[in-house]
């Protein structure tokens, strides 16, 4: 896919499946801040947000990008937090937000900064935040680390939040997004990937620059030549697709992926990344209660969700029908995987060990849990939960002596033939 060019002072056009990103980045940030605010206790919050390829910050017809984004959740966000703060008789609390926007193109810069200072002059009035503003001109692979080195500096070693917003597949290594989630303990990567535009580029046939391409994504080229026999294009493009994924997908604890349609026919990939397991169950929580998101069996076996502008208002994944299926499954599922672990398992460690392997939401698998036959929620104090709403992560998951006649626990060690 060509590197676009957009033209800021005449106003940039943003399609339908820009806004799609806009508004998982907007909702997802919210439900972020108020989770990572629930303690009462808490009196401060501190975040670093790296907006690398940020623009200028207003399309054509007022339509507002990442950096407004950003700066008007933190405001809104943090005055409804306080709010019900106050209302519950617990302290106030102040967001410290440290903001760094990048992006190579002059012209956005210089947009941006006059777009953005009304809303930096709101943060800056509220008296539940505090915000600094870092503006940089420059590819993201040449600002990297000086980006790194300014958040050293400010101490910003725990909550960091890179959106990288990439035009194309090649603006971000593979070896940064590791650095990033190697560097901070509670770092978040929201990354958009043209796969369909990089899978047309990429020759059928072996050469030095196809050997380039996919090692710069992580991908061996051991595993491709196992793959050359396959001889037909849709096939081969198909599984080499699913090596990028998996390579992709090593990056981080939990990654959670997104696909997403744009009326011209690109397919783009926007991944999450997450050293938490309790974030990649928040994004995928979110991706359910989107109504625009529609069904889509991945390609090379992905099951990955999707939204498709020209589809909108179709029947979509995870709505009643399909979550109804998946609950159907987990009970299936649940039981299983607990065996694995023996007889008992701490509910915290199961879902980290499952985190990857769903696209159920999260008071499903907690429905799942109460309603099956074969299982028991129980309390630190020995007692058994009977609401999904109730389970804790310090529950403790245990299977019933007596089980159903449909649990068949998996088989362990080698099968005689008789």
């Amino acid at each position: 896919m060509p590197s676009k060019s957009y033209q800021w002072e005449a106003g940039a056009i943003l399609g339908d499946h820009s806004k799609k990103k806009h508004q998982i980045l907007r909702e997802y940030l919210s439900e972020y801040l108020r989770i990572r605010c629930s303690v009462p206790q808490q009196s401060r919050f501190r975040l670093a947000v790296v907006d690398a390829f940020c623009g200028g910050g207003v399309y054509a017809g007022g339509e507002v990008g990442s950096p407004i984004i950003f700066l008007d959740t933190f405001c809104n966000v943090s005055e409804e937090i306080n709010l019900q703060r106050a209302i519950d008789g617990m302290a106030q609390i102040t967001f410290e937000c440290f903001c760094i926007f990048n992006d190579e193109d002059a012209a956005a810069i210089a947009a941006l900064r006059n777009n953005l200072a009304p809303h930096i002059a709101r943060c800056q009035d509220s008296e539940h935040v505090r915000l600094q503003v870092h503006f940089m001109n420059s590819e993201f692979e040449d600002a990297y680390p000086i980006i790194k080195a300014r958040l050293a500096g400010e101490r910003v070693t725990r909550n960091v939040f890179f959106n990288l917003d990439q035009c194309g597949s090649k603006h971000v290594k593979r070896e940064t997004i590791v650095d990033i989630l190697r560097s901070y303990q509670s770092a978040e990567i929201l990354l958009t990937f043209a796969i369909r535009a990089m899978m047309s580029r990429l020759p059928l046939r072996r050469a030095p620059a196809r050997d380039t391409i996919l090692r710069s994504h992580g991908v061996s080229l051991s595993d491709v030549d196992d793959l050359d026999n396959l001889g037909r294009k849709p096939e081969w493009r198909a599984a080499i697709e699913q090596l990028i994924f998996d390579s992709y997908r090593n990056c981080a604890p939990y990654v959670s992926p997104f696909a997403i349609n744009n009326p011209d026919g690109w397919l783009y990939w926007l991944l999450h990344f997450a050293n938490e397991h309790k974030a990649r169950q928040v994004y995928n929580d979110l991706l359910h209660e989107n109504s625009g998101v529609q069904g889509h069996m991945g390609r090379a076996g992905l099951n990955m969700l999707t939204y498709d502008p020209s589809n909108e208002g179709i029947e979509y994944l995870f709505q009643d029908d399909d979550r109804q299926r998946a609950r159907d499954q987990l009970m299936d599922d649940i039981p299983k995987a607990i065996s694995e672990f023996g007889d008992a398992v701490l509910l915290d460690e199961f879902l980290r060990s499952v985190a990857n392997e769903t696209p159920a939401h999260s008071m499903d698998i907690n429905q799942a849990m109460i309603d099956n036959p074969d299982i028991k929620v129980e309390t630190v104090n020995g007692g058994e939960r009977r609401s999904a709403s109730g389970i804790r992560r310090t529950d403790s998951l245990i299977m019933k002596p007596q089980r159903s006649l449909f649990f068949m626990p998996p088989l362990k060690g080698k099968r005689e033939d008789t």
